[in-house]
């Protein structure tokens, strides 16, 4: 494994810290995509190529990537940054990078390694700076096995490892046929409305849905998504991507890479062959990630968004190689719930360094949350449920009542 010469190696045996570049991808491209493969946990966010994207979208020297390796192979992998303050206390710590369209940050680990990555990423936490008190592992899986395995290491090895915030976000167990589930968990309503909806839109002309088997269309598929999303209410707001244009190369060299690597999943629904509404998501392994939706505002009438997330529902439900769909949106989406019926535990988990001395300002800093949670609860119980952390789009014919926005 060739290592770039900017490497900088960790004080803990077979951990080493690299900094997040093109050059440090590069280096570790065979071995981290072998990792990817054999995750235990896929994670199509800290795959190489997703990764290598995304370094158009993050700041220099924001982000590093620590490397796990056991008896010459890459075992794990973490991109992290380092913080001076949690809880408004200056508690400096680890914690998971996250950019603004990542959605999952569980750790890659080689299926089988999960013990050995979790003794090797409590060394490296004890061997760091003074400082540092504790790591903070954001936007896990609950189901990980990586996120038990430390869980089981730490209370053997008598260390904190708290679960500090939970939410549960739309998901599919893509492993039972399309008609028992939707005959089990589609309510009669639903389906009933779903279909006049078709009937109407039909009325405008042909309808079709589709998805991209061409690479030499994927431009054409791309220029149309971003032209639809500019024109919805994201570009009213200036957050659609094309007002920013490192995310527009950001995600056009993401979809290069998914669409190369027979990762990408980018479906549309035509009316004579005009789409009016796409879906962008992204495979790894048996997994499909929902990313990103764009809809025509022309056409909000037929709630063409919600037509093609019920025609992706029953793609991904007829396809025997899938598993599981995470949607990736927050909590609270009760327009997406209503097909989307099962759900995915996410989790943020702190690990602290062994000793008093750093148990004692993490239990500190967790009662001022707790205290600080219970006033927010008090004092504005009326925004339980604004807007969460980022996910992908809701088509405003598929928004929750205002107030409850919570895809981005």
């Amino acid at each position: 494994m060739g290592y770039s010469d900017r490497e900088r190696a960790g004080p803990a045996d077979g951990v080493r810290i690299l900094p997040f570049s093109h050059a440090t991808i590069a280096s570790l491209r065979s071995d981290w995509e072998d990792l990817a493969a054999s995750a235990g946990d896929p994670n199509v966010f800290l795959e190489p190529w997703f990764a290598q994207a995304a370094l158009e979208i993050i700041a220099a020297d924001e982000a590093d990537i620590a490397a796990f390796l056991a008896e010459g192979r890459l075992i794990g992998l973490v991109i992290f940054a380092r913080d001076a303050s949690y809880a408004h206390l200056p508690l400096d710590h680890y914690r998971s990078h996250l950019h603004a369209h990542q959605f999952l940050a569980t750790p890659l680990v080689r299926r089988g390694c999960e013990g050995r990555f979790a003794a090797m990423l409590t060394a490296w936490l004890d061997s760091a700076p003074a400082a540092v008190s504790f790591c903070r592992l954001t936007h896990m899986s609950e189901a990980a096995a990586i996120r038990s395995a430390l869980e089981a290491y730490c209370l053997g090895d008598n260390r904190r490892c708290d679960i500090v915030h939970r939410c549960h976000r739309p998901a599919i167990d893509a492993s039972q046929d399309a008609d028992s589930y939707l005959e089990s968990h589609i309510s009669s309503r639903r389906k009933k409305r779903l279909r006049r909806l078709g009937r109407r839109l039909a009325e405008m002309g042909e309808v079709r849905f589709e998805q991209l088997q061409d690479a030499d269309q994927l431009e054409r598929w791309l220029d149309e998504f971003l032209t639809l999303e500019r024109k919805g209410w994201k570009g009213e707001e200036g957050t659609a991507i094309t007002c920013r244009p490192g995310e527009s190369v950001f995600f056009r060299q993401l979809a290069a890479a998914a669409m190369g690597r027979g990762q990408l999943v980018f479906s549309r629904l035509t009316v004579d062959g005009k789409g009016v509404a796409y879906a962008f998501d992204l495979r790894s392994a048996d997994r499909i990630f929902c990313l990103k939706v764009a809809y025509d505002a022309d056409f909000s009438r037929f709630s063409p968004g919600m037509q093609l997330e019920f025609h992706c529902l029953q793609t991904f439900l007829g396809d025997p190689s899938i598993r599981f769909v995470d949607s990736c949106a927050a909590s609270g989406n009760t327009s997406l719930e209503g097909l989307w019926v099962q759900s995915v535990s996410i989790v943020q988990m702190v690990v602290a360094r062994k000793g008093l001395r750093y148990g004692l300002p993490l239990t500190a800093a967790r009662l001022l949350e707790q205290a600080s949670a219970a006033g927010a609860r008090i004092i504005r119980p009326r925004q339980a449920h604004r807007k969460l952390s980022p996910a992908m789009e809701i088509p405003r014919d598929m928004k929750a009542p205002k107030g409850m926005e919570t895809r981005t």
